[in-house]
């Protein structure tokens, strides 16, 4: 679809105003960040300061992609939604594509024998 030259300029706005926002995370938001950290790493051993920093720029980023200065709980827990989505989906794509590999091994094995 094509912009009109009204709506173009609207977002260059929008852009150019969400790059400038320095968003900042409450102590709430901290105490949260913690505790998910925190239980995550006891219900898998596998998430690591990487995960966290991933989460906390995430979170700041959809504060400011809001024009927030301020990343809220609420933020906090829409990114943890879309992280959760992302998951899932890459689980997803990872079954289907071992899936795949083990359809075309088990049909080349049968062709092998034919």
């Amino acid at each position: 679809p094509t912009l009109s030259h009204e709506e173009a300029t609207a977002c260059r706005i929008y852009v150019g105003a969400a790059r400038q926002f320095i968003t900042e995370m409450s102590e709430e938001v901290c105490s949260l960040a913690e505790a998910h950290f925190v239980a995550a790493r006891q219900a898998n051993a596998a998430i690591s300061q990487v995960d966290l920093h991933r989460w906390l720029t995430l979170a700041k980023l959809m504060s400011a992609s809001h024009l927030e200065s301020v990343v809220t709980p609420q933020r906090w827990n829409a990114m943890l939604a879309l992280e959760s989505t992302r998951e899932a989906s890459l689980a997803a794509a990872h079954a289907a594509a071992q899936a795949k590999a083990e359809a075309e091994t088990n049909a080349a094995a049968q062709q092998a024998t034919a």
